[in-house]
């Protein structure tokens, strides 16, 4: 987008239409009458070229900006704080949604509501690319043996996000109202045509399965 607002502004900067017309003018007055229809004529041409340019320009850069990724946010409690990241990280931080703790004995696992539901407003120009939410967990808990389960939320869902989490320690663990228990990251997705074939482009690997690779 910056590159055709960038473009945009600059043809208007230079006030090309305006340069253009003087062009011609200068034309008009060195060159013969009989030559002035062709010039005219190339001038409009060149002026409803402009025109196209323009307002094509113009037609890209509202959609561009009227689309903008958004992820919208359904908070169900209100003593969550908003859902943001920081800069530079992938993610955004989700929490857990209790009024009391929750503990989770050793290798088990419990489901925990996050208090929030979303809405990714898509905007990819794209047929064959989409994106989808991603669950991961978090580091800190994994170094303990706490993983939230890895996971995709479709696009279409609109329900409360909740998240299972495992216990792989020989310890309870004692999950806290409002503590951070996963991150929501947005992946782009690619969805190809399918099509049915009865062969297959042949590789060197072929039809080898588990282990074909070795170790190394």
């Amino acid at each position: 987008m910056s590159k055709i607002r960038n473009i945009y502004e600059y043809l208007n900067e230079i006030n090309f239409e305006e340069r253009v017309k003087q062009k011609v003018a200068h034309i008009q007055r060195v060159r013969n009458y009989e030559n002035f229809n062709y010039i005219v004529c190339d001038f409009v041409m060149l002026q409803f070229a402009f025109s196209l340019v323009r307002d094509l320009f113009d037609k890209i850069v509202n959609d561009i900006e009227g689309n903008e990724m958004k992820l919208k946010v359904k908070y169900y409690n209100p003593d969550l704080p908003e859902l943001t990241t920081r800069d530079g990280d992938s993610g955004f931080d989700l929490r857990a949604s209790i009024n009391n703790p929750v503990q989770i004995p050793p290798h088990h696992r419990a489901t925990v509501g996050t208090g929030v539901a979303v809405e990714f407003c898509n905007q990819s120009y794209l047929p064959s690319c989409s994106a989808e939410l991603q669950v991961r967990p978090r580091s800190g808990h994994t170094m303990k043996g706490i993983v939230a389960q890895f996971g995709t939320i479709d696009l279409a869902y609109r329900g409360e996000i909740k998240i299972t989490l495992f216990n792989f320690s020989d310890e309870t663990v004692t999950i806290e109202p409002l503590e951070r228990i996963a991150q929501l990251v947005v992946c782009p997705i690619y969805k190809p045509i399918v099509e049915t074939a009865d062969q297959l482009t042949p590789t060197k690997r072929g039809d080898q399965g588990f282990g074909s690779t070795g170790k190394n």
